[in-house]
């Protein structure tokens, strides 16, 4: 198993503010190149890096592509990947999309991962009007599989011949620069669900699985998408990345309760925001204060129905999003930082969790550090605590090196993984 950073950029508006103070945003961008650079001389093996627009509080990574090649004029070794593109052509048009991706790849010496995906209609249709009729018809994909085939055919082809499609019309010509890898980066698909696992299968891409569940739902997952790829493999292009990447919530420190203290309700704050970020108009609201008026209220409805419930519910760090979610305001509930899929404490707790996800077969575990209220400090510690991890986990992952390779060719198919 190999070691993925995920970023969204979260953050968070100050509660005495309406709007951000001076410099935060300046901050928590060079904050993440430092961490990113720091993962790298650690030994992670990749970075990723969400696309959304519109959505402030819960990701300020719009620009997803600028922001990748600051990372690689930085680094030396981790591969770099777009967590994902966004494909509707209104947003990313099928020629930006060769010329930047190549573009990373030519500043990173080939370390560029092409991971692509629909994106929320919410907001696609600010970019793309159209995007509202081809939801309701589920032609989503449909676009997506256009859109890509002709950047794939732009990387690979000289002259590009053109095309007039159904979504796009493309002129004949050049698109320079190619990348280095041949004959393009290895694809990615962003999947949440059922039909997007298959359709990554299906069509011979790296599943990059977006929701977080424990150990039993990742062996679920990397035996449906092989089952499925070994039965309907149609490669989207003339090579294969047949690999499974889980993303989970990480906070590692010197004792399980710093770890709690550091995790900041990281993870409640972003189920919270990516709801409301897509609920509110362009993100004109406050998220965080929205999320703490609402954690108020609960404990007041907590309290009022049993007092003895408001010291349980500050021992399991019940959030409002879970709250409303289960139903039952306090009982039942589990802290997040023990919640299924989370690793959460010491590096001994730690290292037993990733135990775990490697016993499931799952190639990629993308750890997500920077999210909520979380210090830069703590983040800097937890990367360095897991750096000490890593070495025994790429020693077997170097010792089954053979295997995947067998399992890979039984494809018949050749494959650009770098797994």
């Amino acid at each position: 198993m190999k070691f993925g950073l995920f970023y969204q950029a979260q953050l968070p508006k100050p509660l005495d503010s309406d709007d951000w103070h001076p410099g935060q945003e300046l901050k928590l961008f060079q904050n993440t190149l430092t961490e990113i650079e720091f993962a790298d001389k650690l030994g992670f093996d990749y970075v990723w890096l969400a696309e959304h627009h519109f959505t402030s509080e819960y990701n300020h990574i719009s620009a997803t592509d600028v922001f990748l090649g600051a990372i690689a004029a930085k680094t030396k070794s981790i591969r770099v990947g777009t967590g994902v593109v966004q494909m509707m052509p209104g947003n990313n048009h099928p020629v930006k999309v060769a010329e930047n991706i190549a573009t990373i790849d030519l500043l990173s010496n080939g370390r560029v991962e092409f991971g692509v995906g629909v994106g929320s209609p919410g907001e696609q249709e600010m970019f793309w009007p159209r995007m509202a009729e081809v939801v309701k018809a589920n032609r989503t994909y449909d676009v997506l599989w256009e859109t890509l085939g002709e950047t794939l055919r732009m990387m690979t082809m000289n002259p590009y011949p053109g095309f007039d499609g159904e979504f796009v019309s493309l002129p004949s010509g050049n698109v320079v620069p190619k990348p280095v890898q041949s004959p393009h980066p290895p694809l990615w698909l962003a999947v949440t669900s059922e039909k997007s696992l298959k359709l990554a299968a299906e069509r011979g891409m790296g599943a990059s699985c977006l929701a977080q569940g424990g150990a039993d739902v990742v062996q679920s997952r990397v035996d449906a998408y092989w089952q499925h790829m070994r039965d309907h493999l149609k490669p989207v292009s003339a090579v294969i990345n047949p690999v499974v990447q889980t993303f989970t919530n990480v906070m590692v420190a010197k004792t399980d309760e710093q770890a709690r203290k550091n995790e900041c309700g990281g993870a409640d704050f972003t189920n919270y925001a990516i709801h409301r970020a897509h609920q509110l108009t362009r993100t004109k609201g406050h998220i965080h204060r929205d999320y703490v008026e609402k954690q108020k209220q609960l404990v007041d409805a907590v309290a009022g129905e049993d007092g003895r419930e408001l010291e349980l519910m500050s021992k399991i760090g019940l959030s409002a999003y879970q709250a409303q979610t289960v139903g039952s305001p306090a009982r039942g509930m589990i802290p997040t930082g023990d919640a299924p899929g989370t690793v959460i404490g010491s590096r001994d707790t730690a290292r037993k969790r990733l135990m775990e996800f490697e016993g499931t077969g799952v190639d990629v575990l993308a750890c997500t550090h920077q999210i909520g209220l979380r210090r830069h400090e703590d983040i800097m510690e937890s990367l360095e605590q897991m750096g000490r991890l890593l070495p025994e986990f790429k020693e077997r992952h170097e010792k089954g090196r053979q295997a995947r390779n067998d399992r890979i060719e039984s494809l018949g198919f050749p494959s650009n993984s770098s797994i």
